[in-house]
């Protein structure tokens, strides 16, 4: 799992992706973020410092598959207070899905470090492709989805909404964001395939410069 680092400044913002392994468009447009950042690097502000992982979930790419090498899926792997070893995607359910335990799983745990290490003030994770804007529910995290939303062009979901998926989600790392009082937005593409980064650039600056 590899970290890239632009700027210097005390406030950390952290974008990453490819949490489930066939969303790897989420990689595509992070990495294009990067490109964006070492050729734009003068416009990143004095005081910020940009932390991407492009792809939390290497293995699960490589294997075309949603769950990590273990058949745990990530986003259900969080020491929130609704975690479950069981857990549905879908229609279907996976007794182990949410791993042995709440962070029994080494990517799950390598976020969980980053945040507590680094403290970002934002942490945007990318997923596809219900095309949603979540925020963790925090005035400063709703704010930034409310930009997001508007500029990228997906629905904003406001936090806790019921319906925006049809099936029991659990243990997620926004819920462990929320409950830590950490400010953190969900964006879901809108398309499994497209990496939609026209679409993202610019909401994206406006998280590091707003």
């Amino acid at each position: 799992i590899y970290g890239y680092y632009f700027g210097t400044g005390p406030k950390k913002i952290v974008f990453f992706g490819s949490m489930h392994g066939t969303e790897n468009n989420t990689q595509t447009l992070l990495t294009k973020w990067i490109n964006e950042l070492e050729i734009n690097n003068s416009r990143i502000p004095s005081d910020k410092t940009i932390i991407i992982i492009p792809a939390l979930n290497p293995d699960g790419i490589a294997n075309k598959t949603r769950f990590n090498a273990n058949g745990v899926d990530l986003n259900r792997n969080f020491g929130s207070s609704s975690w479950t070893s069981g857990t549905y995607f879908l229609s279907n359910y996976y007794p182990l899905g949410g791993g042995t335990e709440p962070f029994s799983e080494p990517e799950s745990v390598t976020i969980e470090n980053l945040i507590l290490n680094q403290s970002p003030y934002l942490a945007v994770s990318y997923h596809s492709a219900a095309g949603y804007v979540i925020p963790t529910n925090t005035p400063y995290a709703v704010s930034m989805a409310h930009i997001y939303s508007n500029m990228a062009g997906y629905s904003y979901v406001a936090p806790g909404a019921s319906g925006a998926f049809t099936y029991d989600i659990t243990g997620t790392w926004e819920e462990w964001m929320e409950e830590n009082g950490r400010n953190a937005v969900v964006v879901e593409l809108s398309n499994l395939y497209s990496d939609q980064f026209s679409l993202n650039k610019e909401a994206m600056w406006k998280m590091v410069t707003e």
